[in-house]
Order: C-alpha cells, then sequence, then structure tokens
C-alpha cells in the first residue's frame, strides 16, 4: 500500500532584484487579486510555533506530482493546474451545476524574517499541503 503523505520538493528559482522592486504587498496584492488574473487561490492557514512557521493548503484532489512549490524572490509559491475529470472523456457533456473550480491553482506566501530558507520542507497528506519554514536559532523562541 501506498503512503498517504509524499514530499513536494522545494524549487529555489534564481532571485532577481529590479531596481526600485516590490516588496512583501506585491505578494498579497497577487494573492487578492488572483480571481481577476484568471486562477483559484487555495484556503490556507498560516501558524506560527515557536521554531517555526506553517504554512497549510487546501488542495483536494490533486498529488504531490501535480503540485509545484517555489521559493523565490522573498516568497514561498504554490502551483497547481487540476484538470476538470468531465471534460477529459466526455465530449457530449451537459453540466447542471457547476461549483467546483479547476484551472491554475496559485497562491504566494511573503516569507517572515529569520528563517532558514534552505531548510523549508512541504509534504502533501489527503489533500492537504504542509509546508514547514524553520526558524532561525535566534529568532526560535523558548519556552
Amino acid at each position: 500500500m501506498e503512503p498517504t503523505a509524499r514530499d513536494v520538493p522545494i524549487r529555489r528559482e534564481f532571485e532577481v532584484e529590479f531596481e526600485g522592486g516590490g516588496d512583501r504587498t506585491d505578494v498579497a496584492r497577487e494573492s487578492a487579486d488572483a480571481a481577476a488574473i484568471g486562477h483559484t487561490t487555495p484556503d490556507a492557514d498560516v501558524i506560527e510555533y515557536a521554531d517555526a512557521f506553517e504554512i497549510v493548503v487546501e488542495l483536494p484532489g490533486l498529488t504531490a506530482d501535480e503540485v509545484a512549490v517555489t521559493q523565490a524572490g522573498g516568497a514561498v509559491t504554490v502551483a497547481a493546474v487540476k484538470a476538470d475529470p468531465e471534460t477529459t472523456h466526455c465530449t457530449a457533456l451537459v453540466r447542471h451545476l457547476a461549483e467546483r473550480r479547476y484551472g491554475l491553482i496559485r497562491r504566494a506566501f511573503p516569507l517572515p524574517a529569520g528563517i532558514e530558507p534552505d531548510a523549508i520542507r512541504a509534504c502533501l497528506e489527503n489533500g492537504v499541503l504542509t509546508v514547514v519554514l524553520p526558524k532561525t536559532a535566534g529568532t526560535a523562541r523558548h519556552a
């Protein structure tokens, strides 16, 4: 039997700084404007623990192979493409109710200060992606 949890590799993209470049509000604005630019923004929670931040993202129906987690430009971005299964194997389709969303799913989260960017890890289990952002030794709170 296959395990339900799968690690999702973190891609560290080359960061390019532009003159007068964007700040963390650009990342937040991108997520807020998702519907206007044609993609779905998944529901998420950001939780702070003594030694790490945790981003929990709902991605129902997706596998680890379909999800990309990247770190670049001071943000962690979660992206995937969710195919509409009905349109892939039926040419005479009459949809009477359409509440589920398909297509590009994307959400960016600004990286908080004081984390270890090379230690970020992600795991997808039962349609829930958990991204752990470990804090640096100097940032971690001791109980």
